[in-house]
């Protein structure tokens, strides 16, 4: 029995006809984790490479995660309901709230837009 066929390379940092990225593009992308922990590093006056980043990305990740469960069991303490989706819900809220960029509203800003032509 023959076994089993060996796999194509991938294209390096290619696009397809099919407008997809190759392999390679893919493991060189960030993704939310290592955006931060490169942020954290240039606030102490670093620049961190890509396997660095993947480190701290990771670390970045499960420290969020222990932050939310903190949050998760303040909500609950503080509500007095032993969990569930109300104290689910407002943990996503404030975390989410602290997660997302925040952009400057007032008019004199270069990212200020009316009301009606929405965001």
């Amino acid at each position: 029995m023959p076994g089993p066929k060996p796999r194509k390379r991938a294209r390096a940092t290619t696009l397809t006809k099919d407008r997809k990225w190759s392999s390679k593009e893919k493991q060189e992308s960030e993704d939310a984790s290592m955006k931060a922990a490169g942020k954290i590093a240039r606030l102490g006056g670093r620049q961190l490479s890509h396997e660095q980043k993947k480190k701290l990305g990771l670390a970045v990740h499960y420290s969020f995660g222990t932050l939310q469960g903190g949050v998760y069991r303040g909500v609950c303490e503080s509500t007095g309901v032993r969990g569930g989706l109300l104290p689910g819900l407002i943990v996503h809220v404030l975390c989410r709230a602290a997660a997302t960029p925040r952009r400057c509203t007032s008019p004199g800003s270069p990212h200020w837009q009316p009301a009606s032509t929405g965001v």
